[in-house]
């Protein structure tokens, strides 16, 4: 029997690399593509609903984890597989915290992406052998020597990343629908908990612990 994948991606050829290594899968079919939410949600409620989403974490400009969120309470039965460029030992519990049945970074290999599918449509959970211990360490809280970012919520993470990647204050806010007043708030904050002065500090601080990519010069 074979798993019905839906990719769902703003771009389209990330979406068509996508499908063609699933399509190379005999136990895969993929059975929808789509570039914006209005378009999964139609999917979603139709009789050819996919019983497992492969979300790119760039497919809109809203809270990826608050996107994550509403995706898996209204659609429990469909797990989610989430790509992102972050690193699976500073994300994956957070993807997996909002509901969200695997994480994997862009760079994973097919054969990741595939055990992923088979494993989170059996019902489980799926960790690569790198992000198994970060992710246990922080769900169970074990960790004693705990990193200045655990200790951000996961707007504040996503802000601290967005700062970091050079997104002007504007453009973050907008993105969550927000003012620029309360982005800076949050700005504040993350420096505060972080125990950094300013943007360059968060930067140097993202590229160390392999956050965000250093950005080309």
């Amino acid at each position: 029997m074979q798993i019905k994948v839906a990719i769902a991606d703003c771009n389209e050829l990330y979406r068509a690399g996508v499908k063609a290594v699933l399509n190379q899968q005999e136990q895969i079919t993929v059975t929808g593509e789509v570039s914006n939410c209005d378009d999964l949600k139609r999917l979603f409620d139709s009789p050819e609903r996919p019983e497992v989403l492969v979300l790119n974490l760039s497919f809109t400009n809203e809270s990826a984890l608050e996107l994550i969120t509403r995706l898996t309470t209204d659609y429990p039965k469909i797990p989610l597989v989430a790509i992102g460029t972050l690193s699976e030992e500073t994300f994956a519990a957070r993807v997996l915290r909002a509901g969200g049945a695997a994480y994997l970074k862009a760079d994973c290999s097919a054969a990741d992406l595939v055990d992923a599918i088979e494993v989170v449509k059996s019902g489980r959970m799926y960790l690569t052998s790198k992000a198994s211990t970060a992710v246990i360490e922080q769900l169970q809280n074990r960790n004693s020597h705990k990193s200045a970012h655990s200790s951000l919520s996961d707007r504040e993470y996503q802000i601290f990343n967005m700062i970091c990647r050079g997104t002007s204050l504007v453009k973050i806010g907008l993105g969550f629908g927000i003012s620029v007043k309360t982005v800076s708030t949050y700005r504040s904050r993350i420096l505060k908990k972080m125990n950094l002065n300013n943007n360059a500090e968060l930067v140097q601080y993202a590229v160390k612990h392999q956050i965000v990519e250093p950005i080309p010069a």
